[in-house]
Formats: C-alpha cells, structure tokens, sequence
C-alpha cells in the first residue's frame, strides 16, 4: 500500500495542517469546501503520478507535495527544525532545482538552467521565489561541499527580508 495515493479532504487548510499531512505522505491535500469536477482532476492527477513514480519515492520520511500549497520556506523551516537530511527536489515547469539538504541546512543548490550563472546563495534565494511546481524531499546521507555557508533560516529570513523591499 505504500505506492497507494492518499489525498486528504479536510477543513484544516493552514499552510501548517498542510505541511504536517505532506510530513504523513499524503499525496494531494484539498481544502473544503470543494467542487466535484476539482476533486475528480486532482484524483487524476494523484493515480498519475503514482503510476510514474519510482518505488524509492515512497520511502519512509519522503515528503512530496504542491507549491502553491506548502512554500518552500514553510518546508525548508520544517526540513531544518527537523534536522533533516537529503536532497529536495523542485520542479516549476521547465526549471528543475535539487537542494542538497545536511541536518536541515541547505549546503548547494543546482539549477537545470542556472541563470545569469548565479551564485550559489542567489541560486538558493532564486529558488524560493519559485510559487507553482511540485516538491519532493528524498531522505538520504548527502556527502556535498557547503556552498552557501549560512544558516538556513538566516538565509530564509534575508530572502523574506529583500522579497519585502523588493514589495515596497
């Protein structure tokens, strides 16, 4: 049953609800109230990608979800208050990004396109600012060298800090 999709169907639709049922495996979460032709599209969409799946993404600990449903800094604080460690996967049709994740920092980001040939902290602020797509955190040791060097919840707070300069 690991493979199965589950989605959730709740009145809990706080991005930390959210956060927490992606942390479970769910597959797609919905907030109510909901239209039939939405839930049908989304269930599609679920019993797709579960098809296209490898078997290790179902893993214990795997964390997958929608962007526009959990941010990216809402995840990455969760990764890094958990102390996890793997590689997050972020694809916002046609850009691809792999975060290499040690014990909740973030310590390089690549970039199928890497704009600009961004530097590895703008490569990571770059990524943040990404709303639609899809996420996958795959739990496992990663051995890379730290190329961003800070704190990740420093870096998520400069991040909060220019996207509001950048608002003004």
């Amino acid at each position: 049953l690991a493979r199965t999709p589950v989605i959730f169907l709740t009145t809990l639709t706080g991005e930390a609800e959210r956060l927490k049922g992606y942390q479970l495996g769910v597959d797609d979460y919905l907030g109510k109230p909901i239209d039939e032709q939405q839930v049908a599209e989304r269930v599609a969409q679920a019993l797709e990608r579960a098809r296209r799946r490898p078997a290790s993404s179902a893993d214990r600990g795997a964390l997958s979800g929608d962007l526009a449903m959990v941010s990216l800094t809402s995840l990455l604080a969760f990764v890094e208050a958990e102390r996890r460690s793997g590689a997050l996967l972020v694809l916002s049709d046609p850009r691809i990004a792999t975060l290499h994740i040690v014990d909740g920092q973030v310590r390089r980001v690549d970039l199928s396109d890497n704009p600009k040939g961004l530097p590895p902290i703008e490569r990571l602020y770059h990524v943040l600012d990404w709303k639609t797509g899809r996420f996958e955190f795959g739990p496992r040791e990663v051995e890379v060298e730290d190329e961003i060097g800070m704190p990740t919840g420093f870096c998520l707070m400069e991040h909060a800090r220019r996207t509001d300069e950048a608002n003004r």
